[in-house]
């Protein structure tokens, strides 16, 4: 649940409490500094590995969390799926370099609400932010062909083999 701030004028607004899971340093800190613009946005915890961003996603409940694809210990398909599991109410952006498919499809399929590529506008990832803690998904227009892509092809191959995913006693 986003907290809620008075603002100068004495009106609230949402903050929402983001987590920044990344393996790169750099791109922790140039997060920061971007959402430190954003009086509705609040950085409350960075991590730099997978299975640590489970952990301090449980400690903490964020609102949000920012998820790299490529980290130590554990992906961050494997991570989301896991926070997903245990805090429901925790929404999962995916800030990546990959475009590929089977990464975009991976992130959706794991429960994530939104996915990015680290080349996208600032002003895009604010937005997809407010986007998806108002209960909607996001995918940056680069990425929307790889996810077509993958869920075209499973529905294709679901075609050739229309009993492939019964078990044999289903079958």
């Amino acid at each position: 649940m986003a907290t809620r701030l008075s603002s100068p004028e004495g009106r609230s607004a949402t903050c929402v409490r983001i987590v920044i899971a990344d393996d790169h340093v750099i791109m922790t800190a140039a997060l920061r500094s971007l959402f430190a613009a954003h009086a509705d946005l609040e950085v409350i915890g960075e991590v730099h590995d997978g299975r640590r961003a489970v952990e301090i996603v449980r400690e903490m409940q964020p609102d949000l969390v920012l998820m790299d694809i490529s980290m130590p210990g554990l992906s961050g398909i494997d991570a989301t799926r896991q926070i997903l599991a245990e805090c429901r109410s925790t929404k999962v952006i995916v800030l990546s370099m990959h475009i590929e498919e089977r990464f975009v499809t991976g992130a959706f399929e794991s429960g994530a609400a939104g996915y990015l590529l680290k080349d996208c506008a600032p002003n895009e990832l604010v937005a997809a932010i407010r986007s998806v803690m108002e209960d909607k998904s996001y995918v940056t227009p680069a990425a929307v062909g790889a996810l077509i892509q993958g869920l075209t092809g499973r529905a294709h191959e679901a075609g050739k083999q229309p009993f492939a995913a019964l078990t044999a006693r289903e079958q």
